[in-house]
């Protein structure tokens, strides 16, 4: 970015109203922040957005992130330099970054369903809004250069159009859930109408997401709309619902070979073993049954020999399955009758077998009561099966689920796993998502 006089004196007016903001009544910060974005359609030609994937990318993604969360107080240093958590070591992570010159300037990260799981303090209010098929993410690790925060249009805005490009055009991302300071949660609300959760249920969010002030959720479709009524007729440079849902910023090229991108490991063993048990140690901290969920997602040999040791199997779980059970990632929700009234709870499945599953819910679910089940697992027919909890653990979330009778969408996903040895093959073969999301560059 170039430090001439004109960009100077641009940035410190842009400053100084945005601290004029801090003073004016809430009802009209709202008009005077979106008199103030300024997104070129066309992007910098020297930015390029991509997945973050080589070590070196990675490393400045966690390093830029790990000093911007001391200089806000969000954290303590780390003595590698590094913001690192356990969520990135899962293959349900996706971190981005903006490299600017060859220099990396922003990133964010896109936490999906995972093992994991979701914080309560988020998964309790997700029945808020309409359920709709499709994924939820956490949108976490924002943190953008000194050098690039004046003007939210040269890395900010072009980052986060990346994150609804990827998300949707990839992942089948349809909501995000964001936690932030107060300042960067109003400014959500107001340019992007994003809708904050209450503030004591913010504070149980999860450390990938940490924030000391709130959380908030956006809704894709419901935002589309509501974007293109608020910025009707404002000029280019101001519209965020062209911006965001009509411009092209950059082009795919070389696209690479049908990949279920959101089953594809991010980390080899290399980079898992250079980044948690070198850089961090994270793997050494981990509780055992952190454990049992990084090993039920990383099976293969080549990665078990670099996971946490002390880790030790059930020989008597593994011997009551009478069914081969399956590395499965797909989400859905529950629903149980309980003196009269329905409670709905959304799932992440991580294992399956024909007569039942393993799933990770944010709130705790009765066990030994039958309930009904809606399963999205990437076929054209989402599977409706009746279900019984027979055993779980509110502390962590996980539960093992019972099948009435498996339906026939359930049979041909399973069926389908057996082929493939999980369910990478079945969603690259029979989902919308044909290609892997590789770097952009302006268009």
């Amino acid at each position: 970015m170039k430090n001439t006089p004109a960009t100077r004196i641009k940035s410190r007016c842009h400053r100084a109203l945005r601290a004029a903001l801090t003073l004016l009544p809430k009802s009209w910060r709202g008009s005077v922040s979106r008199w103030l974005v300024d997104c070129s359609p066309t992007a910098d030609s020297r930015l390029i957005l991509k997945i973050a994937e080589t070590r070196e990318e990675l490393e400045a993604c966690y390093r830029l992130l790990h000093g911007s969360f001391v200089a806000a107080g969000l954290m303590q240093p780390d003595p590698s330099g590094l913001r690192v958590t356990l969520h990135n070591a899962l293959p349900s992570t996706t971190t981005l970054c903006a490299i600017y010159d060859g220099v990396v300037v922003g990133t964010v990260s896109m936490v999906r369903q995972s093992v994991f799981g979701f914080s309560p303090g988020v998964s309790q209010h997700l029945g808020e809004f309409k359920v709709r098929p499709g994924q939820i993410a956490e949108i976490s690790g924002l943190a953008v250069h000194p050098d690039f925060r004046q003007t939210g249009g040269t890395v900010l805005f072009p980052l986060m159009k990346y994150v609804v490009d990827i998300g949707t055009s990839y992942f089948d991302l349809r909501q995000f859930v964001v936690a932030a300071p107060t300042a960067l949660l109003e400014m959500l609300e107001v340019l992007l109408t994003f809708k904050r959760f209450d503030q004591r249920d913010a504070k149980n969010l999860h450390a990938a997401v940490t924030a000391p002030d709130g959380a908030a959720m956006l809704e894709l479709r419901e935002a589309k709309t509501a974007l293109k009524q608020i910025y009707q007729g404002t000029r280019t440079r101001q519209n965020l619902y062209r911006y965001f849902f009509k411009n092209r910023l950059a082009k795919h090229a070389g696209l690479g070979p049908v990949v279920a991108s959101a089953i594809e490991p991010p980390m080899t063993p290399a980079l898992l073993d250079y980044f948690f048990n070198h850089c961090t140690r994270l793997f050494e901290r981990m509780a055992n049954h952190e454990k049992a969920y990084l090993y039920s997602v990383y099976k293969a040999p080549e990665y078990i020999r670099y996971l946490p040791v002390n880790f030790f199997q059930s020989e008597t779980d593994r011997l009551k399955r009478k069914f081969p059970r399956y590395q499965a990632r797909c989400s859905g929700m529950v629903e149980f009758e309980i003196n009269g009234q329905r409670e709905r709870h959304l799932l992440a499945i991580v294992d399956c077998s024909l007569h039942g599953f393993s799933a990770h819910l944010g709130t705790p679910v009765p066990t030994q009561v039958w309930g009904d089940a809606l399963v999205h697992h990437g076929l054209p027919q989402p599977a409706k099966l009746r279900v019984l909890a027979v055993s779980g653990s509110n502390n962590a979330g996980f539960y093992g689920f019972k099948l009435a009778q498996p339906d026939l969408p359930w049979q041909k996903f399973v069926a389908a796993l057996a082929v493939s040895g999980d369910n990478a093959q079945v969603i690259s073969s029979t989902t919308r998502f044909h290609s892997r999301p590789q770097a952009l560059a302006p268009a």
